[in-house]
């Protein structure tokens, strides 16, 4: 009889803890939800540039217009706050080449109440450059894709290159005659170019610039042939009529430059180069938490506000749940693999 007792007793507490995890996971997020923003206020590097940062300089930076990333992880927090009626805090934590903030999020708590915001250069190509105290694809679950930054080709107004059809030609009958600008080494530019490269089979000089902007002017001074910059990066330079966009490197026309064509309408076939932006929790997440914060983010993304401002940013707005982007992320590793491979030897 004790026995039986006993192992009823055992059932009954593994019953509870079992209804006490679903209940945890299902539970409301009551205390407030912090979104880590491991990018300092100047934005992404690929489109500004890194510089090395002192008290004056973040000082002028809180005056400045906020950047890429401090709007999109803004409107990320909105939208998850107004869905899940709670309050969510974006904070930054950017050191370290934002490698420390994410290896905050990493160590934290799987309860879904501190996120990380972060892009697939940081979770992709990382791994391959650097000593990282976490394993991205491991230590962090998908929540959801947010959007994402095309890298366009650039060439002066003047003289430059007819259409991207005309570089290739060009860089087949010399090779290794012609260079082309990116926004820095292993940035998205970068590996754009080599992509290009490696489909086209063409020799062309790559020149790394720090940042997306200093490629801009590296066109414009004809320093380059063509560039391949982050999207963003640009924007600005366009209504001077001073640079040409060649194409886009997405599967689609930006409604912002309906009228550049995309690389497969540009000749050079199944190309494409975006650099995603998403958010992720912890590893370990119970799946309950990840839909409800997932399907808080997509009721925001459907809003016609939130396609406007990532437009304007020279994003696309691209929602998907955390199924979807997590088969993203392992489809771009074996997409990109090869080609930072070919780059960076093998530690």
């Amino acid at each position: 009889m004790r026995a039986l007792m006993k192992k009823l007793l055992i059932v009954m507490m593994l019953t509870a803890a079992a209804w006490a995890q679903v209940a945890r996971a299902s539970a409301p997020l009551e205390k407030p939800v912090v979104l880590v923003n491991p990018y300092p206020a100047s934005g992404l590097a690929e489109i500004s540039g890194s510089t090395a940062t002192n008290k004056v300089l973040k000082i002028m930076q809180n005056f400045a217009t906020p950047s890429v990333t401090d709007v999109v992880a803004e409107r990320a927090g909105q939208m998850m706050g107004a869905a899940l009626g709670r309050s969510v805090t974006v904070e930054r934590r950017a050191r370290g080449r934002s490698i420390l903030g994410a290896r905050f999020v990493a160590a934290s708590a799987p309860d879904g109440r501190t996120l990380l915001f972060t892009n697939s250069i940081q979770i992709l190509t990382y791994p391959r450059l650097y000593e990282l105290p976490y394993a991205p694809l491991r230590d962090f679950t998908p929540v959801a894709a947010i959007a994402r930054m095309p890298v366009v080709a650039i060439t002066a107004a003047e003289g430059g290159s007819g259409s991207l059809r005309e570089f290739i030609g060009a860089a087949r009958a010399a090779p290794g005659a012609l260079n082309y600008g990116s926004s820095g080494d292993f940035r998205s530019g970068h590996l754009a170019g080599e992509l290009l490269r490696a489909i086209t089979g063409i020799s062309a000089v790559h020149v790394a610039y720090n940042g997306g902007n200093d490629a801009v002017q590296g066109v414009l001074k004809r320093q380059v042939e063509v560039a391949f910059v982050p999207l963003p990066a640009a924007l600005p330079a366009l209504p001077g009529g001073k640079i040409r966009v060649l194409a886009i490197a997405d599967r689609e026309r930006h409604k912002t430059l309906s009228h550049v064509p995309t690389m497969r309408e540009a000749g050079v076939g199944d190309f494409e180069a975006a650099t995603w932006f998403g958010i992720f929790a912890p590893s370990g997440t119970p799946p309950g938490v990840v839909s409800r914060l997932s399907e808080g983010i997509a009721a925001g993304m459907r809003t016609v506000h939130t396609e406007r401002l990532m437009l304007a940013l020279g994003l696309q707005a691209r929602y998907l749940p955390a199924e979807e982007f997590s088969e993203l992320m392992r489809a771009e590793q074996g997409k990109w693999e090869p080609v930072i491979g070919a780059l960076v030897p093998p530690r």
